[in-house]
């Protein structure tokens, strides 16, 4: 099962972007179109090529390339799912704000939450 994160895109999207066509592409990439066609159909390649593959995209991780992230186990997105259901029922949600790498406790955040449900 191929699962796509919020954060992550396609090789082909990617491509898209810059308006290549997909030897154009892999050259970008410096990769063959060879290796480039095993990607897309789902062939596993060793981890220093991908993280190439990120650096040429100016990514910081090949995580942020769909074909090259992570793939939970149903176990796994099972436990998540059960952990937001928890979190909802309890009203649990808290906001966290980057700059200062806190939580917050604002009961703006927690009514707006509530109320967008």
């Amino acid at each position: 099962m191929h699962i796509n994160t919020a954060f992550s895109r396609p090789l082909e999207e990617y491509r898209h972007m810059v308006y290549e066509t997909r030897d154009e592409f892999a050259t970008r990439l410096g990769i063959s179109a060879q290796t480039y066609r095993k990607i897309m159909r789902g062939g596993d390649i060793e981890m220093p090529l991908k993280r190439q593959i990120a650096d040429m995209l100016g990514l910081p991780t090949p995580a942020l390339i769909a074909e090259f992230g992570l793939h939970p186990s149903a176990a796994t997105l099972a436990a998540y799912d059960a952990d937001i259901y928890a979190a909802n029922t309890a009203h649990m949600w808290q906001q966290f704000d980057l700059e200062t790498g806190t939580f917050s406790n604002d009961p703006a955040f927690a009514l707006a939450t509530e109320e967008g449900a």
